[in-house]
């Protein structure tokens, strides 16, 4: 891990620890799933969490792409 990605990991974890309120739907903020070439594979993975009044949910989701062009 290069130190960029050191400083991005630590920012999104301690985001993810703060108590924040926002109205409406979608993420705090997110990243771009990555462009595969012609036949390559990836699998992602997502985890949301929100925190509500007297309740909270966590969401986990698997994203499996594969290049076609």
């Amino acid at each position: 891990m290069n130190r960029t990605s050191i400083v991005l990991l630590a920012a999104a974890l301690w985001l993810a620890t703060q108590r924040t309120y926002a109205s409406g739907h979608g993420p705090l903020f997110g990243l771009a799933t990555p462009t595969n070439v012609k036949n390559g594979w990836s699998f992602d993975t997502g985890l949301m969490g929100q925190l509500g009044s007297g309740s909270t949910a966590v969401m986990s989701r698997a994203m499996l792409g594969y290049g076609v062009t």
